[in-house]
């Protein structure tokens, strides 16, 4: 991977002297040598709970394509996800992700006091995964390309909603920073930034870099927190997501920002003037 290879000199194809694959194992098990309450337990969640999640719907969707029926990875997602704990709406009672997304959302007064408390990302979530069982339920699938590209959206759809609550965390660990240094806010603004970061090295190298100095290389002054977040909110579209998913953290200490429209991505030298990511990528 960008970080193994190009940061830390390492042999391509390897982090932290393992195989890139055991990306998530490799990072959670460094993070038990801090000293840092509950942050190998955090990343458990937002990297291999996480990669869990997005792995069954992928196996749907591979399912899919074949025009079989796979019900069950969708309820381990949607297992994975929610967790057995959970009550709608509670960020007291649940330990997986749904949780993570209600105590993120919060923070970002996204949630909906008509709905039980429940934040934005986890009514799309949700909506999205009976969505997905009505759309098993019709044999969307048997229809071929269409079907399929129609429970593809919906997959993706899913995907960039789950990465809201990473995004609105990595922002809230970025305002608590007070001192620079290798505090134990730093830390959980490293394991933040490495859970989006492969996504923003497949359609942003520029920004990725920018993201491995300020985050992973560097000590970010809190002088510099304006700055982090900023180069953070240009990657949003990058990640299929919006200013408004994210929200406005604490009343305004930062504010909502506005989706600007940006240059689409180029193909092979050439230059489109609409965005066509959907398309170049099988989703439409």
């Amino acid at each position: 991977m960008n970080l193994g290879a190009n940061v830390e000199q390492e042999t391509t194809g390897n982090f932290d002297d393992e195989p890139a694959s055991q990306y998530a194992n490799t990072i959670v098990n460094d993070l038990f040598a801090l000293d840092v309450p509950g942050i190998e337990t955090e990343a458990a969640l937002i990297l291999n709970v996480w990669m869990a999640v997005a792995h069954e719907l992928w196996e749907l969707l591979k399912a899919c394509q074949r025009r079989e029926v796979m019900t069950a990875s969708l309820d381990r997602a949607a297992a994975l996800w929610i967790g057995a704990e959970q009550v709608r709406g509670d960020i007291e009672r649940g330990q997986l992700l749904y949780n993570l997304a209600q105590r993120a959302g919060e923070l970002f007064n996204q949630n909906d006091d008509s709905n039980e408390n429940e934040v934005k990302a986890n009514t799309f979530i949700l909506d999205s995964f009976k969505q997905l069982q009505t759309e098993i339920s019709d044999a969307t699938c048997a229809d071929g390309k269409e079907g399929y590209d129609d429970v593809h959206v919906i997959v993706s759809d899913i995907y960039a909603h789950m990465t809201v609550p990473l995004v609105q965390q990595l922002i809230h660990h970025i305002r608590k920073q007070t001192t620079a240094g290798n505090g134990d806010e730093r830390n959980f603004i490293e394991l933040y930034a490495l859970s989006i970061m492969p996504q923003v090295a497949y359609c942003d190298p520029e920004a990725h870099d920018a993201m491995v100095e300020l985050f992973i290389t560097g000590t970010l002054d809190p002088r510099d927190r304006e700055t982090a977040i900023e180069v953070l909110q240009s990657v949003y579209s990058c990640m299929r997501i919006s200013c408004d998913m994210v929200g406005s953290y604490k009343g305004g200490e930062v504010e909502q920002c506005s989706d600007v429209p940006t240059t689409p991505k180029k193909y092979a030298g050439y230059q489109p003037d609409h965005n066509a990511v959907e398309v170049s990528e099988g989703r439409r």
